[in-house]
């Protein structure tokens, strides 16, 4: 079962039947098409703390993109990632909406290695020839601090 909440606010897509644009985070949501307005970039660079944002929906099942998740980090010595350590934004729902923004990764570590993958990118908005083109989640907000850097992965 999946859940699904749609809360407007800050940097949450715009809904429309036109084509709903995705949310914005890090950077601004994509625009829909036919939608004027986006998802805009919030949070610290510094020292972010926030959740990902939904994407905006307009057609029946109203579902869209959800945003990522929120994944705070304090090793005291070294922190290896040779796997992901993701906080995705989900791609569309439903026709013609919006992907959900990328959430925050925050690493405070003395040292980082490992060969894996780091990712808090944006979902995609529906593109098909059923209803009008949704836009693209934005990208989420990483910071990375460190004393030591083998880190070899994306």
């Amino acid at each position: 079962m999946r859940l699904f909440v749609f809360i407007a606010g800050v940097g949450a897509g715009h809904s429309s039947v036109g084509g709903s644009s995705g949310g914005g985070h890090g950077g601004n949501g994509g625009q829909g098409q036919g939608q004027p307005q986006a998802g805009g970039a919030h949070d610290s660079f510094l020292y972010p703390t926030k959740f990902g944002n939904n994407g905006g929906h307009a057609l029946f099942p109203h579902r869209a993109g959800i945003g990522g998740g929120r994944i705070y980090l304090r090793i005291n010595h070294t922190l290896t990632v040779d796997g992901f350590l993701v906080a995705l934004g989900g791609d569309w729902g439903s026709v013609a909406s919006g992907g959900g923004s990328g959430g925050t990764i925050h690493i405070e570590t003395y040292t980082i290695d490992g060969s894996g993958q780091i990712d808090a990118s944006g979902g995609a908005g529906y593109d098909g020839s059923f209803a009008p083109d949704g836009g693209g989640g934005g990208g989420g907000r990483m910071t990375l601090y460190y004393m030591y850097n083998f880190y070899v992965g994306k």
